[in-house]
């Protein structure tokens, strides 16, 4: 998977996005999911969640095939 990192790494730094506003922000804005619980360890962390949501981002479509074994952390233990 070092490839598929990479290029969302990239992704990343290309756009100035954090890796927290561009994954947290796709899940806010997937009409799926309708609840988030997310942990913070003070205000400054809260002020940054709460301002993601005010964030739009365009999501590359050429991250390649993205494995279910990469995304279910149920399977992250097994080999």
């Amino acid at each position: 998977y070092k490839s598929i990192w990479s290029n969302y790494e990239s992704w990343l730094h290309k756009n100035k996005y954090s890796a927290l506003e561009a994954c947290l922000n796709h899940v806010i804005m997937d009409k799926r999911i309708s609840s988030v619980v997310v942990g913070i360890e003070n205000k400054k962390q809260l002020e940054e969640i709460i301002n993601i949501r005010k964030i739009k981002i365009k999501y590359n479509s050429n991250f390649g095939y993205i494995s279910k074994n990469i995304i279910d952390p149920r399977t992250w233990l097994k080999k």
